[in-house]
């Protein structure tokens, strides 16, 4: 029964009779315990425990999969103890195979992790198989030293990625599960027993994948390749675990290699192809329901590399239509069971499919749909994740680039915000194990955020502690290349410490700061070889915050000539990106420069508006008002072109603003070129357009002060052209509450020049009214006290623009006071009282706006494995030297890599009597240099 169940042509069929072969072992270990037959009893209780094995690859249902392990486990382990008693060394193979094929069925439906109870089991089991190791010592038997040899090197392997949180341990378990397991592949070769060497090529290619050991793969895999997919052809058609072996192995070899940028976009297509073959052949006749989970997965992959590949639309949606089937048949698996494989492999493969097709959506509703669930596939993926710890730093930082697309795609600071706190988790978890170049990939992923959310000074502070986790890191690398590679990042994170800084100064109007930040950051961009290409780029931005600042200062023609330094920059910048495009290789890196380089067109479109700007303000020093307002609409027309190049809100309404600024200046001076109130009307509304899109509640306040201003110069005019004085005495009281809602306005801005300027024309108003009304005046003694109002007023008004500043208006009044003494006539006009306040027509306020695509190189994910592994390395070695050279002491310690109390052992070394950390080597009494047993030259 047990031999006719794997030749059966039906699940039932085979499930029947492997049922009915479990019951005859059983019964016949029974009828032996009779006859106080140990080794028979063994023998045969062994026989029942691989049938119980191949009995759950027929199950599907939860509770069956759970009763059948658990009566197979217990049967394993009694089969194993009565082996080791009367020492046959078969059966004690077949019950250790059996156990540990159980316990990976198992981890298929199941999380271990989170169960103390099963982690237990499976840690007694490999006890078992080290005490197997022993008994075989002297065993000639090549078919039995394969299954020892091969299964322990599972479990060793197995349990070191599944429940060793320290690297370095974890690392051991690995080490020695792959020099196990090599072993056993090499007695199965000799027995030529297809099964088993099916079983060792899955299990050493499965445990290397699982500890990411490509290394070890890529030296074997085509061989080994090669040899499964012609084992397995004897499978063919069979119900059986090792058909699927010797087509899934093939499936997952080529659904890794097809992504991989290196080959050609044809071989990829054909590597992917042969994934599907391969995957689908696994499928075929599998009974045991959550092991299609990583066919599907591998389904889901290579279907995902052929969306991306394919240029024909008609095909591009097949592929990906056909990508998200199979991964939603991963996800039926996934919500069947509590847990294990199963589970998280189904919520990959979601987060694959809707990743893949948020890449290639067209619209922005679909894109934003897309990553939305892609966000909640990740987040279940972790929460059900089978990685060890390094695995989960890593998903949570994929988690965070998730967010972080999701957030700039929608715009919403809430999901910006979860991007920061998912990688200040990585910060603390990469940080408790040693692992600087996550923390500091993770340090510069938040302060590009911060930057995105204008928090510039929070965006410079973590790029200064990316740099200081860096230094750290620095400890634990000997790898020269990537020691200076280490180095490199150090510097970079430092210009892009001064770079936020310069913003931050920026957005204050404090241009001589950010002037020099970005002069600093400059300088260290230009001695580093991989991102030179940015130096020039913000060199641009040195002579930007320089014209902006002339600009401030009235300065113009000054100004003019600095934002043309600029463009020609900014032109500089373009054509070295267009050579580092070239050479570049990453395609993060290449979208980068692209949109660098796209921007640095749109910093000189806005320069070129900025110096029409200067040049209007020059022309209407001088009054030529037509020709300033000619310039004003030709940079109002060149913001509104630049406005729909920016995604963000914020930065986008600061350019509407600056456009309905320019147009309101072109109002105000085709109003006082005509005198028109029309015009006048058309500028304080335009002003108001302006004050509501202002974020900065300072600019939102100087602009309602301009608007307040306008209405005033409206009623002003039509003051003027009204010979009638019952009409200008309806006008006046509107003057004066447009002055004093201006004067009010400026004030609350912080604008107290601006402020007294509003009310000392407030003053002068009032003089030019009375001064009216006593030239209307027929009685003598009625017009001489008007005079004197008008007398007191003047000498107010002249008192007021001098405490504000204004010297040129204090010196005019003085001298209608002198004329007034003199009985002299003074000719007075509204428009010529009401003068507008220089503010109005100013660039305070009004900065360059910052862009998103101005931030730095995002830190590659492959960098940061490669210098983690570096760190591993390194403290490994020296932790062996260490263990081999230096005293043992016990005794409680504070780590401060660790950031937190540890009880354990710490190494002293002799010479020195420094401490290390026991879990990290890093020194607790000294940060120095040498020592490291010992070097000496370790300052205290």
């Amino acid at each position: 029964l047990y031999i006719s169940g794997f030749v059966a042509d039906f699940v039932v069929e085979a499930k029947n009779t492997f049922s009915k072969s479990y019951e005859l072992f059983i019964e016949s270990s029974e009828l032996y315990s009779k006859e106080e037959d140990q080794e028979s009893i063994a023998r045969t209780l062994s026989r029942a425990a691989m049938t119980s094995f191949l009995l759950i690859t027929y199950c599907s249902d939860r509770e069956e999969i759970e009763q059948v392990y658990q009566q197979g486990r217990d049967v394993a382990v009694k089969a194993w103890n009565l082996s080791k008693e009367v020492g046959n060394l078969q059966s004690l193979a077949d019950s250790l195979i059996a156990e540990r094929m159980l316990i990976f069925m198992i981890m298929s439906i199941v999380t271990l992790k989170s169960d103390e109870r099963r982690k237990e089991h499976y840690r007694k089991c490999l006890l078992r198989c080290d005490e197997s190791l022993k008994i075989v010592e002297d065993c000639n038997d090549s078919f039995i030293l394969g299954i020892i040899y091969s299964m322990t090197g599972s479990l060793y392997g197995g349990f070191g990625f599944q429940f060793i949180e320290d690297e370095r341990e974890q690392r051991e378990y690995a080490d020695k599960g792959l020099e196990l397991m090599e072993k056993g592949l090499s007695f199965a070769r000799k027995t030529n027993d297809k099964s088993l060497i099916i079983n060792s090529l899955w299990w050493l290619t499965w445990i290397a994948i699982s500890v990411r050991r490509f290394d070890f793969i890529q030296k074997r895999i085509v061989y080994d390749l090669h040899e499964i997919i012609e084992l397995g052809k004897i499978y063919t058609g069979l119900y059986n675990i090792w058909r699927y072996y010797s087509n899934l192995l093939p499936a997952v070899y080529y659904a890794t290699i097809a992504p991989r940028g290196f080959f050609t976009p044809e071989q990829r297509k054909s590597y992917a192809e042969k994934g599907i073959e391969y995957a689908k052949e696994s499928l075929k006749k599998l009974a045991f329901e959550p092991y299609s989970a990583w066919p599907y997965q591998m389904l889901t992959w290579v279907h995902s590399q052929l969306t991306v590949l394919s240029k024909v639309k008609d095909e591009r949606e097949k592929y990906a239509q056909e990508m998200l089937q199979y991964a939603k048949e991963a996800e039926k698996i996934a919500e069947k069971y509590e847990g294990g494989f199963s589970r998280a492999v189904g919520y990959s493969c979601l987060y694959r499919a809707y990743k893949t097709l948020a890449d290639i959506a067209i619209s922005e509703e679909e894109r934003i749909k897309m990553l939305s669930a892609a966000t909640e596939a990740s987040k279940k993926n972790i929460e059900h994740a089978v990685w060890s710890r390094t695995g989960i730093i890593a998903a949570k930082m994929r988690l965070g680039f998730l967010y972080e697309e999701l957030g700039i795609t929608t715009g919403e600071t809430d999901t910006l915000i979860k991007v920061r706190e998912t990688f200040l988790d990585v910060i603390k978890e990469s940080l408790e194990r040693g692992f600087y170049s996550y923390a500091a990939a993770a340090h510069e992923y938040i302060a590009r955020i911060e930057d995105r959310l204008g928090n510039h000074m929070a965006s410079a502070d973590h790029y200064k502690k990316a740099q200081e986790t860096h230094i750290e890191s620095l400890e634990t690398i000997e790898y020269k290349p990537l020691k200076n590679r280490v180095k490199e990042k150090i510097d970079y994170a430092c210009a892009w410490n001064l770079i936020e800084r310069a913003k931050a100064y920026h957005k204050r109007e404090n241009h001589l700061e950010a002037m020099e930040n970005y002069k600093n950051a400059c300088e260290i961009l230009e001695k580093l070889p991989s991102y030179n290409y940015e130096a020039l780029y913000y060199l641009a931005w040195t002579s930007l915050e320089e014209a902006e600042r002339f600009s401030k200062q009235e300065r113009h023609q000054e100004a003019i000539e600095s934002f043309e330094t600029t463009i020609k920059n900014f032109n500089d910048s373009i054509e070295i990106l267009e050579n580092a495009l070239k050479k570049s290789k990453e395609k993060s890196e290449r979208e980068r420069i692209e949109k660098l380089e796209k921007l640095a067109k749109v910093r000189n479109t806005y320069c070129s508006a900025r110096k029409n700007v200067e040049n209007a303000r020059i022309l209407a020093k001088t009054g030529e008002h037509i020709a300033a307002a000619e310039q004003f609409v030709v940079a109002a027309t060149q913001f509104r072109d630049i406005c729909y190049l920016f995604k963000i809100e914020r930065e986008r309404k600061e350019l509407e603003a600056i456009f309905y600024l320019c147009r309101a200046w072109e109002s105000m001076e085709l109003g006082e070129q005509y005198e028109d109130p029309d015009r006048f009307v058309e500028a304080a509304n335009l002003f108001t357009e302006a004050s509501e899109l202002f974020a900065d509640s300072k600019m939102k306040l100087l602009v309602s002060g301009n608007s307040a201003f306008c209405q005033a110069l409206e009623h002003g005019t039509k003051f003027d052209k009204s010979s009638e004085t019952e009409n200008k005495a309806q006008l006046y009281p509107k003057i004066k509450v447009n002055l004093r809602n201006a004067a009010a306005s400026y004030r609350k801005g912080g604008f107290e020049g601006e402020s007294d300027w509003a009310l000392a024309t407030s003053a002068y108003f009032d003089a030019a009214w009375y001064l009216i009304k006593a030239d209307e005046e027929k009685e003598l003694e009625e017009k001489k006290k008007l005079l004197e109002v008008v007398f007191n007023i003047f000498k107010s008004a002249s008192e007021l623009f001098g405490k504000a500043g204004y010297k040129h208006k204090e010196k005019e009044l003085l001298e209608h006071l002198n004329m007034l003494e003199k009985e002299e006539m003074i000719l007075v006009s509204a428009l010529n009282v009401i003068k507008t306040p220089s503010i109005t027509g100013s660039t305070v306020g009004i900065i360059t706006p910052p862009c998103p695509v101005e931030t730095s190189q995002s830190p590659r994910m492959s960098e940061m494995h490669k210098l983690t592994e570096e760190s591993s390395r390194v403290l490994e070695e020296r932790m062996a030297k260490i263990e081999s050279e230096i005293k043992v002491e016990e005794q409680k310690f504070i780590c401060v890599v660790h950031k937190g109390q540890i009880v354990g052992t710490v190494y002293v070394c002799p010479n020195c009597k420094i401490s290390y950390c026991l879990t990290c080597a890093y020194s607790l009494k000294a940060n120095g240099d040498k020592c490291w047993v010992c070097g000496n030259e370790i300052e205290p």
